[in-house]
């Protein structure tokens, strides 16, 4: 009796012994799977935070250190009606500059607030080398008395304008293309009568008036321009060349025909060669 109460303890004692063993080889599974799964969030979260800090980080340092100036700053094109002080004051702004966090969109616009200034490009040259490639505006004529306007017919206002014997066209500036494709034509006709245009205009009502180089003023009105002008040209060496210091103007708003405006009230009205006005 003895004995197998004895043997009933034993028993029960392995069982709950094997019991333990079991719960506590399934706790140290479960803690290390805890301490690995905690390991894996972590270097997550730290390579998440890598790729935003790690950028971030270059470009401080970058910006503090500035280990790359810009050395050697190239212009290409024709600079020649920038002024030169403005001129130096764009070069200045780059000068120096970190070439690798230097905003280059700012600087082009920085470039176009030069009137002279219609196009420009600029480029990085490694290591510390910056292009700057322009297109200046070609200048055709003065536009008014203050600005000018380039060959594709856009005004602008330089700060000054340059030395030279320019054409003048007046007239809104919605005309300006207009006025610049009347000036070879006409001239070319001009210039075989030994005569140049001084200025080209273009009043509210569309009406054309030329002023010649040795001040008479041509009316031609607002229709048939080229055969007007082909009128004056067919009748200026019998009518006009030997007086033409006495004459003001030359009205060729008529349907055949012009009228002559003299310079002085004693010869007024003469050399009216025409019949009706149109």
């Amino acid at each position: 009796m003895m004995k197998s109460s004895t043997s009933k303890s034993v028993y029960k004692w392995q069982r709950q012994y094997s019991h333990a063993k079991q719960r506590r080889h399934f706790s140290i599974k479960k803690v290390i799977n805890f301490i690995i799964s905690s390991v894996k969030i972590v270097l997550s979260t730290l390579a998440f935070l890598a790729i935003f800090a790690v950028p971030y980080l270059m470009h401080v340092y970058i910006q503090n250190n500035n280990p790359i100036k810009f050395q050697n700053i190239t212009i290409y094109g024709n600079v020649a009606n920038i002024p030169q002080d403005k001129l130096q004051e764009l070069i200045k702004i780059a000068s120096n500059k970190n070439a690798l966090t230097f905003d280059l969109d700012n600087y082009r616009k920085q470039w176009l607030t030069e009137p002279w200034v219609n196009y420009v490009k600029l480029e990085r040259q490694w290591p510390n080398r910056l292009a700057i490639y322009i297109d200046v505006r070609k200048p055709f004529a003065r536009w008014g008395f203050a600005k000018m306007i380039d060959t594709d017919g856009n005004i602008f206002t330089p700060e000054t304008i340059p030395d030279g014997d320019w054409l003048f066209l007046h007239g809104k500036e919605q005309y300006a293309k207009t006025l610049i494709q009347k000036i070879s034509p006409t001239q070319n006709l001009l210039e075989a009568l030994g005569l140049r245009i001084i200025s080209l205009n273009l009043d509210e009502r569309r009406a054309f008036s030329i002023i010649l180089d040795n001040n008479i003023q041509l009316l031609l009105g607002s229709e048939n321009y080229e055969q007007r002008l082909q009128t004056f040209s067919s009748h200026y060496k019998e009518y006009i060349a030997a007086r033409a210091d006495e004459i003001k103007s030359v009205d060729l708003r008529y349907n055949s025909g012009f009228a002559v405006k003299w310079r002085t009230k004693a010869v007024s009205g003469a050399y009216n060669l025409t019949a009706s006005r149109h």
